[in-house]
């Protein structure tokens, strides 16, 4: 996956946490920060669409 704009530049090398919404139809992105560990700032979040292939054993 491309990193959206908004995690280019002062995020490249840093910790961050990405949840995947299925029902809301997109990704949510959140900084980490062992100082405070409680506190993860939403940086932003990107569309995302489910893939329509289903998974074969």
């Amino acid at each position: 996956m491309i990193a959206p704009p908004f995690l280019s530049g002062l995020w490249c090398h840093r910790l961050i946490r990405a949840d995947i919404n299925l029902t809301g139809h997109e990704i949510q992105f959140h900084a980490l920060r062992r100082k405070d560990p409680l506190n993860h700032l939403l940086l932003g979040k990107h569309p995302y669409e489910p893939p329509t292939k289903r998974c074969h054993e």
